[in-house]
């Protein structure tokens, strides 16, 4: 048996695994399986969602402060919103379409809060830590399940124009 390169031969005497491989194989499996559940919570696979579809074009509405956002996010459906944020996830659905997770206050010393969810069609191309500023129209709130298991409740937001401003990206 053949496991990520190494090959592990049965004992002669048990007909199983010696105790050190059958520790490191399911120290594998449990970590393939927990990056497997962060995908797919991450992958936002149990959304629920909160929105009415806009019609025509959207009205201007400019920055909103995040919490009167969040609040009276029934106010803003249909209109499209600006932030300047920082990317905190990205997930590629492919064909350059983008789900992501931006922080859109930033506080002191460089730090950044108050996440919404974001659908972006690009390109450019993003990727985490990037800064961007993009005007977007408002769709509710969206719920998700965390890899804790907590359930989460954010803004979300469909994406009009996005422009990469600058990377902290290591």
């Amino acid at each position: 048996m053949e496991v990520f390169g190494v090959r592990s031969f049965p004992s002669p005497v048990t007909g199983t695994l010696p105790q050190k491989r059958r520790h490191a194989l399911g120290i594998i499996a449990a970590a393939a399986l927990a990056v497997l559940a962060l995908v797919a919570a991450l992958g936002c696979s149990e959304l629920a969602e909160q929105a009415v579809e806009p019609t025509g074009t959207p009205e201007f509405i400019g920055v909103v402060p995040y919490e009167e956002l969040f609040r009276n996010v029934e106010k803003y459906v249909g209109k499209e919103v600006a932030y300047r944020g920082r990317i905190a996830q990205v997930i590629d659905k492919g064909r350059d379409r983008y789900q992501l997770r931006v922080y859109v206050t930033q506080k002191d010393y460089g730090l950044w809060d108050d996440d919404v969810f974001l659908e972006y069609q690009g390109p450019p191309r993003v990727l985490e830590n990037d800064i961007i500023e993009f005007k977007a129209v408002v769709k509710g709130l969206i719920s998700y399940r965390t890899v804790l298991g907590d359930q989460r409740t954010i803004p979300h937001l469909k994406a009009t124009s996005l422009a990469v401003k600058s990377s902290q990206n290591p």
